[in-house]
């Protein structure tokens, strides 16, 4: 299934490893913790019942067993150096990519300020000044009224 050692690359070995196992579910169809034998039954309704009950035994105990299986895979995982290893490489990774988004973003706020103050004012100021003194006679003459 899976061939690996201390060595192994994590993509191709130990990711799909415990992933396997992490989801594990067992084929096992633990028929032995049957409490009932249906052959015993004396009435459908007597074997419905008894089938009943032998199934919800048998799915807490596939569960259970699905369960152990899982949390050993996620115990042995913890502990495993090759996850520690790829771990500390993603968080290296993503503290390499914070520090370039802010990099980016101090560039980018810079170039913003060079902009507005390299921005020239381009309107002629006394053409504001004729127009203000043209509003203002107006306003002065509405105000007349």
């Amino acid at each position: 299934m899976f061939a690996g050692n201390s060595t192994s690359p994590y993509d191709d070995i130990v990711n799909p490893f415990y992933g396997f196992w992490q989801s594990y579910s067992t084929k096992r169809t633990f028929y032995s913790l049957d409490k009932w034998d249906l052959r015993e039954a004396d009435n459908r309704r007597t074997s419905r019942a008894m089938e009943k009950e032998n199934k919800r035994v048998r799915d807490a105990a596939k569960k259970e067993w699905n369960e152990s299986v899982r949390e050993l895979a996620s115990f042995v995982r913890k502990r495993d150096p090759r996850v520690k290893a790829y771990r500390a490489l993603l968080e290296q990774k993503a503290e390499e990519n914070r520090l370039k988004v802010i990099a980016l973003q101090e560039e980018q706020r810079r170039q913003r300020q060079e902009l507005i103050s390299s921005h020239v004012d381009r309107t002629d100021n006394a053409e504001l000044e004729k127009r203000y003194r043209d509003l203002e006679k107006s306003h002065k003459k509405s105000r007349s009224w």
